[in-house]
């Protein structure tokens, strides 16, 4: 019977783990399939925005390189240089479909403005897009894109690519941003599915075969230890030690009948005994 349950006790343990396993396996996909399947869109995205977007911002900083240095000093929305680019980007927009394409500049501060009127760049709402400039102006990158979504001030969710636009000795003039609609971001959805709701059931389900397993294994060590103390109170029949050789004795009894070694004489006759078979006086 105990060998029964002890069978049944691993059998269960090892479903544990197998379910545990499993468990942690669906967890750990479910949250990376969405980031996965995110970053596959993004850098679709952004990667047509900078190859579309490469010859324009060569173009545009070769023709009108010396206005657009002039107005990062000074911005002037009224400029004629500054409403020719401005009427450029506008038809590069509404041709590749993007929501929006305009330039931008940092200031002697180094914060980031509108090439338009000077106003900031919201960085706090575009904080993917801090690291981008940073590595542009500092030479570190020649463009990229975004590798998270931008919540815009509408709350409307956007893919951002940035290119530099170069004047004489390779000095950044302006940033060309292009903000680009980045398609279905129901990236952890699987058709009715939500992925994060199965990782959330999964983590779950491993967290309880976790502690299923610890109060088991918690058990059985102080099970064990029961045992063993009641093991070393149970009374029972001990050996006794033998002795060592140097200090063994026999018995009294046992000497008390042996023969006389050689050389040994026998017990000394009595002075009253029987003196007939002596020798002659």
């Amino acid at each position: 019977m105990r060998e029964m349950t002890e069978t049944k006790k691993k059998g269960f343990t090892t479903l544990l783990r197998i379910t545990a396993l499993i468990a942690a396996l669906v967890t750990a996909g479910s949250f990376a399939l969405p980031l996965l399947r995110k970053n596959s869109a993004l850098g679709a995205v952004g990667g047509r925005a900078l190859s579309e977007l490469t010859p324009f911002s060569t173009a545009v900083a070769y023709y009108s390189g010396s206005e657009i240095a002039g107005l990062s000093k000074k911005p002037n929305a009224s400029d004629g240089g500054y409403r020719a680019v401005a009427e450029l980007l506008s038809q590069v927009n509404i041709q590749q479909g993007y929501e929006k394409l305009y330039l931008i500049y940092r200031d002697g501060d180094k914060v980031p403005r509108y090439l338009e009127d000077g106003r900031e760049f919201p960085l706090s709402a575009y904080r993917p897009v801090k690291s981008i400039l940073d590595k542009i102006y500092t030479g570190k990158s020649v463009g990229s894109y975004a590798d998270d979504l931008v919540t815009r001030e509408d709350q409307r969710q956007v893919a951002v690519a940035c290119l530099p636009l170069y004047g004489s000795g390779r000095t950044v003039l302006a940033v060309l941003v292009a903000e680009c609609d980045p398609g279905d971001t129901g990236y952890h959805l699987v058709g009715p599915v939500n992925l994060y709701h199965v990782g959330g059931a999964a983590g779950a389900v491993l967290l309880l075969c976790i502690l299923i397993l610890w109060g088991m294994r918690k058990y059985r060590l102080a099970r064990a230890d029961r045992e063993e103390r009641a093991a070393a109170l149970e009374p029972g029949v001990h050996e006794e030690p033998i002795p060592p050789e140097d200090d063994f004795q026999l018995p009294v009894d046992s000497m008390a009948h042996q023969p006389p070694l050689d050389g040994q004489a026998g017990d000394a006759p009595d002075e009253d005994g029987d003196d007939s078979l002596s020798g002659p006086q």
